[in-house]
């Protein structure tokens, strides 16, 4: 601090404003710095001027603000202003608080363009992030899936399909020195008719020990009995989902026992299977009943004969590490080889630990980067977002240089300005934050409701739960921690000597500008990287569209007819489709 000296003096009307208005053991220091800048306007704009400044300066509401809130405080010149003897940091975080509140509400238009700009920034990061939950970390509603096992026969390209009922009654009896049970499971479309009429349901042939191997219970009933798995088409039952159990039968739990047609035939329902288990299908495709595989006769006639489309689940005895399971179903694999004797193909069985992947070996690379590209190029959109609003930040700090230096002459700690204005930062950045979140929201139920023509309904769970919660929040504090930290350290470091300066003074004019040019360069960096990324989703999409599929698809249509949820045998389906190809000859 400078103090003033011999030489020319402020006009005394300003000296006599600063005695009743500066804080007594801070006015020595307060004066000094005003004299010093009187001096230096003085040489610059001229003496009536520098003395109309000065004495502005002096009734200035900042200094009679801060002599209202120093009152009955020892202030000793050159001791740091605290404003309570041994404050907690959580007394000054929360006057922090009520500060920056009430400063935000006296700028209305600034808080607005801010939260608006970090909702649309914050809202479409919280909805990708909400279908990349749902997709990947939702609850299989399986027990222990670390020491379960899914088994797949290996193709001759090495990618794992579905294999044949016989494999499985192989691997069942070979394998128990590993496996304490293997579940066998085929995925079925059937028709449930009703008083509502008949809808299409997507179902599972299970073998009856299937929801023990997983560890799954039932939330109304019970689940299979061992004698409901042996012999074919005598013990017409169902489990049904929690979903079909809510929405088609309203959650009433007296349909047990009752009976529900499913492809012409009564089954008598035995239970709802518990809420946290979807099935056994990709995330998306959820179950809508189960059904004992020795029902096949009725469901699916070409299932122990043609049909190679199950799939295996195996639960490891205590203690058995995956690569014994993957030796046992290598010998199981080898002995089936040489009874087929086949020499063009080798016959093999892989394997992965359930716990290991959220689809597939194959599916969850090609997933995982698609949702990766999703969540980059939206948090790209925030970022430039919150480039934009660290140069308001910047340019509203500008304008509050007196304030801040005010606060440096008095004795306050660069840690305490910074957090002030980070506060500010952070209550807006909350406020835009519950608006992102809602907004994600609705996003997410704008997705779900798309008709996107796929053969079968996908169904997620996006709804809101703690981790959708937490990323929003990280998102939240860290976008407002981007856009605030560095307008704030640069408040925080304003010169007292500066104090009540005109913002057009020469001093810290070029590292202003400096810091706004860079903000600006990064502003213009990244939307370049948005625009590019932009050109080459549309670039990829037109490619895609244009891709020759081998044949002319303008006058072509695919007609899907499921005759065996019909009831149809296999002899009258090809009667069927005879009759079906003849009609549309004739008719086109």
């Amino acid at each position: 601090m400078t103090t003033s000296g011999p030489g020319p003096r402020p006009p005394r009307l300003g000296r006599l404003l600063l005695r009743l208005f500066a804080p007594g053991g801070l006015r020595q220091e307060i004066e000094g710095d005003l004299t010093e800048a009187w001096r230096r306007d003085k040489e610059r704009v001229g003496s009536i001027r520098a003395g109309v400044r000065f004495v502005r300066e002096a009734a200035s509401p900042s200094l009679i603000r801060l002599r209202r809130q120093t009152r009955g405080m020892d202030l000793a010149p050159g001791t740091p202003l605290r404003a309570r003897n041994g404050e907690s940091i959580l007394s000054a975080l929360r006057r922090d608080l009520s500060y920056a509140i009430r400063l935000l509400t006296r700028t209305p238009g600034f808080a607005t363009v801010v939260i608006l700009s970090l909702a649309l920034g914050i809202g479409p990061n919280t909805a990708i992030f909400s279908i990349v939950n749902g997709l990947f970390f939702r609850d299989r509603g399986v027990a222990e899936p670390e020491t379960l096992v899914e088994i797949w026969e290996m193709g001759r390209d090495g990618r794992l399909n579905y294999t044949y009922y016989s494999v499985y009654e192989d691997i069942l009896e070979s394998t128990t020195d590993v496996f304490s049970d293997v579940a066998v499971y085929a995925p079925i479309s059937a028709r449930l008719e009703g008083d509502l009429g008949a809808a299409p349901i997507l179902g599972e042939l299970v073998s009856a020990n299937f929801f023990h191997v997983l560890g799954v219970g039932a939330s109304v009933g019970r689940t299979f009995l061992p004698e409901e798995g042996v012999t074919p088409g005598t013990h017409p039952v169902t489990v049904l989902s929690d979903r079909l159990f809510r929405q088609r039968f309203g959650s009433d739990p007296s349909v047990v026992g009752e009976s529900v047609r499913i492809n012409g035939r009564s089954y008598t329902v035995v239970g709802v299977a518990d809420p946290t288990f979807r099935g056994k299908m990709v995330p998306g495709l959820e179950v809508d009943l189960w059904v004992p595989m020795m029902m096949y006769p009725h469901l699916k006639p070409n299932q122990m004969t043609s049909n190679g489309d199950v799939q295996m689940t195996g639960r490891l005895h205590p203690g058995t590490p995956p690569f014994r399971a993957m030796a046992a179903l290598d010998a199981v694999a080898a002995r089936i080889d040489d009874e087929r004797g086949d020499s063009r193909f080798t016959f093999a069985l892989g394997s992965y630990v359930l716990a290991d992947y959220y689809f597939s070996p194959e599916m969850d690379g090609v997933i995982t980067a698609m949702a990766a590209l999703l969540l980059a190029v939206v948090g790209l959109v925030l970022l430039v977002a919150c480039v934009n609003l660290a140069g308001f930040f910047l340019a509203r700090a500008a304008d509050r240089r007196r304030e801040m230096s005010i606060r440096v002459a008095m004795g306050a700690g660069q840690g305490a300005i910074l957090r002030q204005l980070l506060v500010e930062s952070l209550v807006l950045a909350a406020v835009g934050g519950l608006i992102g979140l809602a907004l994600g929201h609705v996003l997410v139920r704008f997705v779900t409701r798309i008709d996107f023509r796929l053969p079968m309904p996908v169904t997620l769970d996006l709804g809101l739960d703690g981790r959708v919660l937490a990323f929003t929040a990280f998102v939240t504090i860290g976008a407002g921690l981007l856009f605030g930290l560095v307008p704030a350290l640069r408040a925080s470091r304003a010169p007292v000597a500066t104090v009540l300066r005109d913002e057009s003074a020469s001093a810290g004019g070029r590292g202003k500008t400096r810091t706004r040019n860079i903000m600006v360069g990064a502003q213009m960096a990244l939307s370049m990287i948005l625009l590019v990324g932009a050109g080459l989703f549309l670039r990829s999409f037109r490619t895609m569209a244009a891709i020759d599929v081998g044949f002319d698809t303008g006058p072509a249509a695919i007609l899907n007819v499921d005759a065996a949820s019909s009831g149809y045998d296999p002899q009258a389906m090809a009667g069927l489709y005879e009759n079906i190809e003849r009609e549309i000859r004739n008719n086109t």
